[in-house]
Parts: structure tokens; C-alpha cells; sequence
């Protein structure tokens, strides 16, 4: 059974949800892999959820299209402002980069989809991963070829 993390995800899935589903596991299986299964783990500040403070581990993550504002902008603004564009107060490229390379995802895939969306552009490289594709819908990740991250045990 193949262990989704969909951050950002709606709960039921919404049809953006599952368009970015699609065009996600379209690029893995492209790119040579795949799945058996699946088990939808979603994960969502509206839920009361902060990927970036969890340690959960997944097989394939799909982050879907989550808000990114530079720290000065939340600051001014805030979640009371603006509800629908909260950040976790974890939120920076770096924590980003540290969290999705924790999950030891075999698969990574970053959807931007919309303007002032985290992408693979801000999130760059990944320790240990191989980008394979990156645009303005999409950036896939694949765990380097030894199957381990760069400097695991």
C-alpha cells in the first residue's frame, strides 16, 4: 500500500485536489514509477494540521498548492486578514526543504497551480533527491538512485 501525504489537501478532495492528483502521479509514472494502492494521509492548517511540526513519513507527497508569503507581508497581514492564506508559523524555504526530505518519500511533488503558492522554484534542491521535472504547475522529486538520502545511515 503506497503512504500519500497530500498536504494541503482538501477533505473530501475538491476537483483542484484531485486535477493535482492526477498531473502529479501522470509525472511519476513518466519518470519510471508507481504504486500499489493508496492510503491518503491529509494533512491541513484548516484541520488543525501543520505538516512542517509532524513527523510522519510517506511514500509519495504531494503538497498542493500552499500558500507562501515572505515573513514581512504575514506579519503585517496575518491570518485574520486574509483566513484562507495561512502560513505555519514553522513556514520558511528551509524548514520546507528540511520537512519534505524527512518524510523519506521515495517521491516528491510540489504543485504551485496558483499565484503566491510555494513551488519548486523557492523550495530548490532537495538533500539526497534528483529534480526531475520543474515549471509553473510542478516540481517533481525523486529520491536518489541509491534509494537512500544523502547522508543517512
Amino acid at each position: 500500500m503506497t503512504r500519500f501525504g497530500q498536504i494541503g489537501a482538501d477533505s473530501p478532495f475538491t476537483d483542484e485536489d484531485r486535477t493535482r492528483m492526477a498531473t502529479a502521479m501522470i509525472a511519476i509514472l513518466e519518470a519510471g514509477g508507481g504504486t500499489n494502492g493508496a492510503e491518503h494521509d491529509v494533512v491541513n492548517l484548516a484541520y488543525g494540521r501543520d505538516f512542517l511540526t509532524e513527523n510522519k513519513r510517506y511514500d509519495v507527497v504531494i503538497v498542493h498548492s500552499v500558500f507562501d508569503s515572505d515573513p514581512a507581508m504575514r506579519d503585517a497581514f496575518g491570518a485574520s486578514v486574509f483566513p484562507a492564506t495561512r502560513c505555519s508559523p514553522q513556514h520558511s524555504y528551509e524548514t520546507w526543504r528540511r520537512r519534505l526530505v524527512d518524510t523519506g518519500a521515495e517521491w516528491i511533488v510540489v504543485c504551485e497551480g496558483q499565484p503566491c503558492c510555494l513551488s519548486g522554484w523557492q523550495i530548490g534542491e532537495l538533500e539526497g533527491y534528483e529534480r526531475l521535472r520543474l515549471d509553473t504547475l510542478i516540481a517533481v522529486y525523486r529520491k536518489g538512485s541509491n534509494g537512500q538520502v544523502k547522508g543517512a545511515a
